[in-house]
């Protein structure tokens, strides 16, 4: 009886993932051109869910384990490697029709979105390079690797402003339109696309940039929001949008005190200042939080 149990057990699980191969394993600063690792949406959209967010949080533990080396207690740094790509396949398994109809593309060394494959459908960034559809065609030889230029590139300026960014709401329902929005992409509407666009970088690639982000999503998917001592917010806020322009200059702290590289400029988000590993990974105080995990530029000096 055990023996027919787990039989069938192991049909209906191969059954389960039979539109979808499973993605390999993640790797520390993968030295491979391409990566694919998994984000499960199943059920994100319909309000709290706790599963949603584990699996978010696995996603973006994956980026940062493929992206970055460990260089300290809640430290990474990118690779310096080009041309690498992770591909996030986004798998919804309540779709019975197709549970896969996204793939984003994430480069490595840097975690800029350079394109992304809506349904068979490629599209790219003005701003992408060009060998993004090399790796891409060496990767799956036999698909269609022409990709389409869309008239505006993955920078912020040609997305959404930071008070867009920053009221970007992440609990399941909303964070839910973003995602079918894009699953609705084309030549037609790529214009009202861009505020979802930048919601899916911020999301995908500044999560794992900046633990504060993926805490203040994930505890927005699982709960509704997130508590911070005074109210529950499910939206990153002006705190969150200058995060997201100001890797560079921290990422600089962290290597200048680690490398002894003299005087240290601190930084300044939204009123808080930052001047050291210490303030970034532990915070400094109730009104400037940890932002750790942190998830460093590799080309950062």
């Amino acid at each position: 009886m055990k023996r027919l149990v787990a039989l069938l057990l192991s049909l209906v699980a191969s059954l389960s993932f039979a539109q979808v191969k499973a993605a390999p394993p993640a790797e520390a600063a993968t030295s491979s051109y391409w990566s694919i690792i998994q984000w499960d949406i199943t059920g994100l959209g319909n309000g709290n869910n706790l599963n949603a967010e584990r699996n978010y949080r696995a996603m973006v533990n994956q980026i940062r384990t493929l992206s970055g080396s460990t260089i300290g207690t809640n430290l990474m740094r990118t690779t310096q490697e080009t041309e690498r790509y992770i591909e996030i396949r986004v798998v919804d398994f309540n779709d019975t029709a197709n549970n896969h109809r996204v793939s984003l593309y994430l480069r490595l060394d840097n975690l800029y979105l350079d394109g992304f494959t809506i349904v068979g459908h490629n599209y790219m960034f003005s701003d992408a390079p060009a060998y993004l559809t090399t790796r891409f065609g060496n990767y799956y030889p036999n698909s269609n690797a022409l990709f389409q230029r869309m008239p505006y590139s993955s920078q912020y300026g040609s997305l959404a402003n930071a008070d867009t960014r920053g009221r970007q709401e992440f609990d399941g329902p909303h964070f839910g339109d973003v995602i079918r929005t894009l699953q609705g992409f084309n030549q037609n509407n790529w214009y009202g696309a861009r505020t979802a666009l930048a919601a899916i970088i911020g999301a995908t690639a500044e999560a794992a940039r900046f633990g504060w982000i993926e805490n203040r999503i994930a505890n927005s998917i699982g709960s509704g929001g997130e508590f911070d001592g005074t109210a529950t917010y499910d939206y990153i806020g002006g705190f969150g949008t200058d995060l997201q322009t100001n890797w560079d200059d921290l990422s600089e702290i962290v290597y200048r005190q680690q490398n002894g590289s003299g005087n240290i400029p601190s930084v300044n988000i939204n009123n808080r200042v930052y001047r050291s590993i210490s303030d970034i990974v532990n915070g400094a105080g109730p009104s400037t939080p940890r932002i750790g995990p942190f998830l460093t530029h590799g080309s950062a000096r």
